[in-house]
This record gives structure tokens, C-alpha cells and sequence, in this order.
């Protein structure tokens, strides 16, 4: 008997139906790493626009903010010790950085919080997840319509509380199997053009960390506009 190396704790091996789908790999672990650091590296941009940290660093972080620099499961047991993996990401970003330029490692994660990192990484990995769901709902909704069509005139039985009731189409049946599909993408549609949420609060969840560097650089002269403009940035 072989035995063949696995490389993801969780294979899909009794999840059938998702193994191997855009969207697993959407949101798996991999992808949740991508997303915390599209989450940093968004972070230094935004505040580079502002004035608060050089431009360079900016580009320093985003640079490292590459999912395939890092090792996923050292991340992992290290977030035993600190309950969330941010902790131990930011301190990976942050040698990575250094490691290309000393002077730029004290610019990552200037006045954030693990939460802030976490929540806006878990609302791009719904966002990138609810987009490949999109099209999926775009496929099945052309599907049913093309049932429905060809099944215009196909009779069946109609069934009112599990029992036979009066005549129907199979194609009416199909055609409200689409509607459903079609309101659900609309729905989807809604919620990302109105764009799903970041996370900007700090560690208190007072801002007082990103307005503390702000006022020490000289960039903030109004917390409540510097707020505004960072959230608008990032």
C-alpha cells in the first residue's frame, strides 16, 4: 500500500460536493493568509497616501505581503499561544521586510490591532468567495431558464403537502427554481456593490493607535477627518 503525502489537513474527502471548487480554494486557509496580509499591505498604502509612513516602506510591505513567503501551518500553532494568527503573521511581515530593508520594519502595522486585520481579511475572502458564487448562480439560473423552455409543456403533477394536487409543468417548476436563483444573485450583487466592510479601530477600538502616529508625524490635525480619510484610503 502507498500513501500519498497530504498537504492540507482537510482534503474534502467527506465534503464531496465542495473538493476541488473555486470556491474552497477561495476560502481556504491559504487564502485566508492572502487576505490578512492584502489587509496589512492596504493598510501601509492608505496611510502612505496620508502622509504617515513613507511611501517606500508602503511598497516594502506590500512586496511581503506574498501568501507563498510564509509557512500557513508554523502559523497556526503559533496563534495556540496568542488565540488569533495575526499575532505571529505580523511578526513573519515584519522580519520579511526587514530582511529587505531594516529602516521600513517599523512601519508594519502602524497603529492596528489584530481584530482590525482579521475582520477586514475575513470580509475579502467573502468578497472574492461571494463572487465565484456569483457566477456559479449565473450558470445554474441559465440552466433552469433553458429547462424551463424545453419543458414548457412537459405536464406533471402538481403535489400540495407531499400529495398529488392539480396539474403543473415541469417547466413552470423549473422557472421557479430560477427566479429563487436569480433574487439570491441579486441579492449577492447588492451587498457587494455597496461593499462589505473594513475594520479601523484599533486596539481599544478608539482609533487612538492610527491618531498617535498620525499626530506624531504632523498629519492629523482633526482625529475625527484623519479617521474619515484613512477609512476612505484604505
Amino acid at each position: 500500500m502507498t500513501h500519498t503525502e497530504q498537504t492540507s489537513a482537510d482534503t474534502g474527502l467527506l465534503s464531496p460536493v465542495r473538493a476541488g471548487t473555486p470556491v474552497e480554494a477561495a476560502v481556504s486557509d491559504g487564502a485566508w493568509l492572502q487576505a490578512m496580509l492584502d489587509a496589512e499591505a492596504a493598510l501601509a498604502r492608505a496611510q502612505a497616501r496620508l502622509g504617515v509612513l513613507p511611501r517606500s516602506a508602503a511598497a516594502a510591505v506590500t512586496a511581503a505581503a506574498d501568501a507563498e513567503l510564509y509557512d500557513v501551518r508554523a502559523l497556526a500553532l503559533a496563534s495556540r499561544e496568542t488565540a488569533n494568527p495575526v499575532v505571529g503573521l505580523v511578526r513573519a511581515l515584519t522580519e520579511l521586510v526587514a530582511d529587505a530593508n531594516p529602516a521600513d520594519a517599523q512601519y508594519v502595522h502602524r497603529g492596528s490591532t489584530s481584530q482590525d486585520v482579521l475582520d477586514t481579511g475575513a470580509m475579502l475572502v467573502a468578497a472574492r468567495a461571494l463572487r465565484l458564487i456569483r457566477a456559479d448562480l449565473g450558470r445554474t439560473a441559465a440552466a433552469l431558464a433553458g429547462l424551463a423552455a424545453e419543458h414548457r409543456d412537459t405536464p406533471m403533477a402538481g403535489r400540495t403537502l407531499a400529495l398529488h394536487a392539480v396539474p403543473t409543468t415541469f417547466g413552470l417548476k423549473a422557472a421557479g427554481w430560477r427566479s429563487l436563483v436569480v433574487d439570491a444573485d441579486a441579492r449577492l450583487a447588492a451587498l457587494l456593490d455597496g461593499r462589505l466592510p473594513v475594520s479601523l479601530g484599533g486596539a481599544a477600538g478608539t482609533l487612538s493607535g492610527y491618531l498617535a502616529f498620525a499626530e506624531a508625524d504632523g498629519t492629523a490635525t482633526d482625529p475625527a477627518a484623519y479617521a474619515g480619510e484613512l477609512a476612505d484610503a484604505f
